[in-house]
């Protein structure tokens, strides 16, 4: 029995696949800073009524990892929106990147077409 080539389903499903994917791990960072900070509002009140600074330091960790959850979580939905949108479009889009090393650096190159 000959086989034929399967076609692709809708060029740019993977971008798509990755857009859901990153903007869901984004979503799951911003309610861990929202649970971070609550943790936090939490333990100011605790520290107004009795200072305790081991207390006072856990409180300034938490709040430093809120912040970070905050920024990944930002930047994961934006970045997975636009994975989803440069799936959506029509012809799609085609994107590098390629890591780049040089004698004292490393870094990366991003190129496309959009």
């Amino acid at each position: 029995m000959i086989q034929q080539p399967v076609e692709a389903r809708s060029t740019g499903s993977g971008l798509r696949g990755a857009g859901v994917v990153t903007a869901s791990v984004g979503g799951a960072a911003l309610v861990t800073g929202i649970i971070l900070n609550l943790k936090v509002n939490s333990m100011s009140r605790d520290l107004e009524r009795h200072y305790v600074s081991s207390t006072n330091s856990s409180r300034e960790t938490y709040k430093t990892l809120a912040l970070v959850s905050y920024g990944v979580g930002a930047a994961c939905v934006a970045g997975g929106a636009l994975l989803y949108y440069l799936g959506w479009r029509p012809g799609g889009a085609v994107v590098a990147l390629v890591p780049a090393v040089a004698p004292g650096e490393v870094g990366a190159l991003l190129g496309g077409s959009f």
